[in-house]
């Protein structure tokens, strides 16, 4: 049940000691990092334990990155990504084959290496 709300999304959790439906917010970046995080975790067959310990995270940790309830730092985003012999790109839907302009659309094809 996630509604969409200014750029974030709702989701109704329970909470485990009360079992009341509590409200928490994560901005839809965060969700589609952690969606693709577990993605990949799930491809590598990698734990949730597994991935916190190649990381230094715990398996709580890597529970709220992968729903998107925690914002993965850059430091750890880069460690999760030569964890799965992959660029940080990926995990931000970029194939990672041709730069992007951060104004929108594609970058000249003289940037790329710029870029990198």
């Amino acid at each position: 049940m996630a509604r969409r709300r200014s750029g974030r999304d709702v989701v109704r959790v329970r909470a485990a000691s009360s079992g009341k439906a509590l409200l928490r917010t994560g901005n839809s970046v965060d969700l589609l990092v952690g969606h693709r995080v577990r993605a990949l975790r799930l491809q590598h067959r990698f734990s949730q334990q597994a991935l916190g310990a190649a990381i230094g995270a715990s398996v709580e940790e890597i529970r709220q990155f992968e729903a998107g309830l925690k914002r993965i730092g850059a430091a750890r985003l880069l460690a999760i990504a030569k964890v799965f012999d992959t660029e940080v790109g990926v995990l931000f839907g970029s194939s990672g084959t041709q730069a992007v302009n951060p104004m929108g659309g594609r970058a000249p094809p003289n940037t790329s290496r710029l870029l990198h």
